[in-house]
Protein backbone atom coordinates (compact mmCIF):
# COMPACT_ATOMS: atom_id res chain seq x y z
CA UNK A 1 0.00 0.00 0.00
CA UNK A 2 1.76 3.19 -1.16
CA UNK A 3 0.61 6.75 0.09
CA UNK A 4 -2.25 8.91 -1.53
CA UNK A 5 -1.06 11.95 -3.23
CA UNK A 6 -1.74 15.37 -1.44
CA UNK A 7 -4.35 17.14 -3.84
CA UNK A 8 -2.18 19.74 -4.78
CA UNK A 9 0.74 17.31 -5.84
CA UNK A 10 1.26 18.06 -9.70
CA UNK A 11 -0.34 15.45 -11.54
CA UNK A 12 2.67 14.73 -13.75
CA UNK A 13 4.44 14.70 -10.74
CA UNK A 14 2.46 11.86 -9.41
CA UNK A 15 2.82 9.81 -12.97
CA UNK A 16 6.13 9.66 -12.48
CA UNK A 17 6.58 8.17 -9.37
CA UNK A 18 3.87 6.15 -9.61
CA UNK A 19 6.09 4.73 -12.82
CA UNK A 20 9.07 4.54 -10.16
CA UNK A 21 7.47 2.15 -8.13
CA UNK A 22 6.47 -0.46 -10.65
CA UNK A 23 7.50 -4.07 -9.08
CA UNK A 24 9.28 -5.65 -12.25
CA UNK A 25 12.48 -3.25 -12.36
CA UNK A 26 12.54 -3.23 -16.25
CA UNK A 27 9.38 -1.53 -16.18
CA UNK A 28 10.75 1.10 -14.14
CA UNK A 29 12.36 4.39 -16.02
CA UNK A 30 16.03 4.38 -16.19
CA UNK A 31 17.29 7.47 -13.63
CA UNK A 32 18.31 9.77 -16.96
CA UNK A 33 14.25 9.50 -17.79
CA UNK A 34 13.38 10.62 -14.21
CA UNK A 35 15.78 13.66 -14.15
CA UNK A 36 14.65 15.07 -17.59
CA UNK A 37 11.07 14.35 -16.49
CA UNK A 38 12.03 16.62 -13.06
CA UNK A 39 13.96 18.76 -14.82
CA UNK A 40 10.78 19.57 -17.03
CA UNK A 41 8.70 19.71 -14.49
CA UNK A 42 10.65 22.07 -12.78
CA UNK A 43 10.99 24.22 -15.96
CA UNK A 44 7.31 24.14 -17.67
CA UNK A 45 5.34 24.55 -14.24
CA UNK A 46 4.97 26.66 -11.42
CA UNK A 47 5.53 25.32 -8.02
CA UNK A 48 2.01 25.91 -6.24
CA UNK A 49 1.61 25.30 -2.91
CA UNK A 50 -2.03 24.98 -0.96
CA UNK A 51 -3.01 26.45 2.04
CA UNK A 52 -6.71 24.51 2.13
CA UNK A 53 -4.56 21.39 3.27
CA UNK A 54 -5.98 20.52 6.83
CA UNK A 55 -4.41 19.22 9.73
CA UNK A 56 -6.62 16.13 9.64
CA UNK A 57 -4.78 15.12 6.17
CA UNK A 58 -1.34 15.83 7.10
CA UNK A 59 -1.92 13.79 9.98
CA UNK A 60 -4.16 11.05 8.42
CA UNK A 61 -1.00 10.57 5.81
CA UNK A 62 1.26 10.44 8.66
CA UNK A 63 -0.25 7.55 10.09
CA UNK A 64 -1.08 5.57 7.03
CA UNK A 65 3.14 6.04 6.67
CA UNK A 66 3.81 4.65 9.91
CA UNK A 67 1.42 1.07 9.30
CA UNK A 68 3.16 -1.75 9.15
CA UNK A 69 2.19 -2.52 5.33
CA UNK A 70 4.24 0.28 4.58
CA UNK A 71 7.52 -1.35 5.78
CA UNK A 72 7.40 -4.03 2.97
CA UNK A 73 10.87 -2.87 1.98
CA UNK A 74 13.76 -2.26 4.47
CA UNK A 75 16.10 -0.05 2.49
CA UNK A 76 19.77 0.96 3.70
CA UNK A 77 20.95 4.46 4.18
CA UNK A 78 23.07 4.71 1.21
CA UNK A 79 24.64 7.53 0.04
CA UNK A 80 22.25 9.33 -2.43
CA UNK A 81 23.96 12.23 -3.70
CA UNK A 82 23.72 12.25 -7.60
CA UNK A 83 25.91 14.63 -7.99
CA UNK A 84 29.05 12.22 -6.75
CA UNK A 85 28.38 10.32 -9.59
CA UNK A 86 28.73 10.88 -13.59
CA UNK A 87 26.01 10.81 -15.62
Amino acid sequence: MREKPSPSTNHKFIALYEKCWQHEPNTRPKIRQVISELEELNNNEPLVVSENVSFKEIETTLEISKTPENDEVNIPSYDCDINKYEL
